[in-house]
């Protein structure tokens, strides 16, 4: 078994990250464009880090398990999607790349698709297609967590074997 933590350190580095890369392409695109862009560019960031804050803090605050995985299945315990059995479960997959779009956990199961909002989505990085009776779902920023690719990976391989 094997529990999903966010790790609050990591998260606001990445939040960090995502301030300075925005203030640099903005100077950069400003000095192309000869100032032209600087105010624009500016109050733009500022709207995209005020969205992205709320889910900041949220994952940073949080302390119960994110994802659980245990011969039962796959807990998912953000954004009300709940366990999966899995007797219901087809494929596990990881996707993305750490740190660059994010590491995400894919789960291909047979069921309904949870009701995942806009918000949800944005703070928890929870995505959700249904395709016939086969639903894929994501859960990403999994770089963010206390557990490393390597523990998540044996522990899917291990319970789904």
């Amino acid at each position: 078994m094997i529990s999903v933590r966010y790790n609050a350190g990591k998260t606001w580095a990445n939040f960090g990250c995502a301030i300075a890369g925005g203030i640099i392409a903005v100077v950069v695109i400003s000095a192309l464009l000869r100032g032209g862009a600087m105010v624009g560019g500016i109050a733009g960031m500022i709207a995209v880090l005020i969205m992205l804050l709320p889910g900041v803090i949220k994952r940073s605050t949080r302390t119960e398990p994110i994802l659980t995985v245990d011969q039962r299945g796959v807990t998912i315990e953000v954004a009300g999607v709940g366990p999966i059995p899995w007797s219901q479960i087809k494929e596990t997959r990881f996707a993305g790349i750490p740190w660059v779009n994010g590491l995400r956990l894919v789960v291909t199961y047979a069921g309904t698709r949870p009701k995942i909002g806009f918000m949800d989505k944005l703070n928890w990085a929870v995505y959700a297609k249904q395709k016939g009776d086969t639903v894929t779902l994501a859960i990403g920023l999994l770089e963010l967590t206390d557990q490393s690719k390597e523990k998540l990976e044996m522990a899917v391989r291990r319970a789904f074997v």
